[in-house]
């Protein structure tokens, strides 16, 4: 492995992957596998010699797996436990995006309308609301949000030209 050469500290950060607690890991994979294109990569058993690294007490016992998927250059861990069971962010609300924490996952798409479809498809719901048409001088695109089975937000962008936000 390499440093990162930006890095001026030494340590070498480079991004791994980001993690994701699902209530049900299969359904979870249809979704971002065949809705979203991910691939599949190795899978993982959570035993109790995890308790520290996820937060548990030493008299629960840890039950779990995780599934990596990969699409492009994005590693996602998809965490399902089955002891002690994982806590619903919100019983009947999507999570607000002003409230602190991860907000969603952003992906480029090259149909819109074809990408609602297929993820709805998927276990998706699509909200209708967020849709955002834009028009920039370099670009115009279509913005919006669909929610993944267990509601975290995906956003999907359509740029007519590409945009370099970086």
């Amino acid at each position: 492995m390499t440093a990162n050469i930006n890095d001026e500290r030494g340590a070498g950060f480079r991004f791994s992957h980001i993690g994701l607690c699902v209530s049900d890991i299969k359904r979870a994979v249809t979704f971002y596998r065949d809705g979203l294109g991910f691939t599949e990569g190795i899978a993982r058993p959570i035993t109790n010699d995890h308790r520290d690294l996820i937060g548990v007490d030493d008299g629960v016992d840890l039950r779990g797996s995780t599934q990596y998927l990969r699409l492009d250059g994005l590693l996602l861990e998809l965490i399902e436990l089955e002891s002690p069971e994982s806590i619903p962010a919100s019983a009947h609300a999507v999570r607000p995006m002003h409230h602190r924490g991860m907000t969603h996952l952003s992906l480029h798409v090259n149909d819109i309308d074809t990408a609602i479809e297929t993820l709805t498809t998927h276990g998706g719901t699509y909200l209708e609301q967020t849709r955002l048409d834009i028009k920039w001088p370099e670009s115009s695109a279509v913005v919006l949000f669909c929610l993944d089975p267990d509601g975290n937000r995906v956003e999907l962008m359509h740029f007519t030209n590409e945009v370099d936000f970086g």
